[in-house]
C-alpha cells in the first residue's frame, strides 16, 4: 500500500479537514466547570429568568415602599410622646401664648366647660374666682390621650392650666410640696415654672412665669 506523502498538499487538505470537522462538534464542558468550581470553592451563580425577574421589580418597589411606611410611622409615634414630660408641657405653654397652636377664644369659665365637653368626655368642670379670666381654651393630643388646656390672665401674666388623665402628664422627680392641703409636684423649665396635683382621677398643671407659690395658690379658687 502507498502511504501518503507527510509533505504534499494531500496530507495537508485532509488534516484540515479533519480539524474542521472537530471544531464543529459541540463539546459538554459542564462536568469539567463543576469541578474546578469545587476544587476553588465558588458557587455556580444562577441568573433569574427573565419572568421572574419582571416578577421581583414590582416585589422590590413594594417592600421598599412598605420599609419608607414604616420609618414614617416611627418617626410620627417617636414625636408624639405616650406621657408628657415638663419640657412638653412647658412647650405647650409657650405655644398657647405665642398663638402657634390653634385654640377657641373663651370669655368665660362656661365657654370653657363647654369646649372641654365637646373635647372629650369625662373632663372635669371648672370654676375659679373671678379673678382668673379665661382667654383661650384648646385640645392637645399626648399619644392617644387628651389634654384640655385653658390659657388664664392672672393680673397681666399669662397661665396655662391644663386637665388630663391621671398618667398622661409625667410626674415630676421633685419631693412634693404641701399647699392648703393638697400636695403639689413642683418643676423648673427655663423661665417657667410649674405645678401640678392629683384630685378625682384627674391630673392638674399650671404653667406660667410665675413662682411656684403663686401658681398653688391659684388652684386655692379652682373648684372641680
Amino acid at each position: 500500500m502507498t502511504l501518503p506523502d507527510p509533505n504534499s498538499d494531500g496530507v495537508d487538505q485532509a488534516v484540515a479537514r479533519r480539524l474542521a470537522r472537530l471544531g464543529a462538534m459541540p463539546v459538554d464542558t459542564s462536568r469539567i466547570d463543576a469541578i474546578v468550581r469545587a476544587e476553588i470553592g465558588v458557587k455556580e451563580a444562577r441568573p433569574a429568568s427573565y419572568p421572574m425577574r419582571r416578577m421581583l421589580r414590582p416585589i422590590s418597589a413594594v417592600a421598599a415602599s412598605l420599609i419608607l411606611m414604616a420609618v414614617l410611622a416611627i418617626a410620627l409615634m417617636q414625636g408624639r410622646p405616650a406621657v408628657a414630660s415638663p419640657a412638653f408641657m412647658a412647650q405647650m405653654h409657650r405655644d398657647l401664648v405665642s398663638g402657634k397652636v390653634p385654640t377657641m377664644k373663651a370669655d368665660s369659665l362656661d365657654e370653657v366647660n363647654e369646649a372641654f365637653a365637646a373635647f372629650a368626655s369625662g373632663l372635669p368642670l371648672l370654676n375659679a374666682p373671678a379673678q382668673m379670666l379665661p382667654m383661650a381654651c384648646c385640645l392637645r393630643d399626648v399619644g392617644n390621650k387628651k389634654v384640655a388646656c385653658v390659657l388664664l390672665n392672672d393680673s397681666g401674666t399669662k397661665v396655662t392650666l391644663a386637665v388630663a388623665d391621671s398618667g398622661t402628664l409625667q410626674t415630676p422627680t421633685s419631693t412634693p410640696v404641701a399647699h392648703n392641703g393638697n400636695s403639689f409636684y413642683v418643676q423648673n423649665s427655663g423661665e417657667l415654672n410649674m405645678v401640678m396635683l392629683d384630685r378625682n382621677g384627674h391630673r392638674i398643671c399650671l404653667i406660667g412665669q410665675l413662682p411656684p407659690e403663686r401658681l398653688m395658690a391659684l388652684t386655692d379658687g379652682l373648684k372641680f
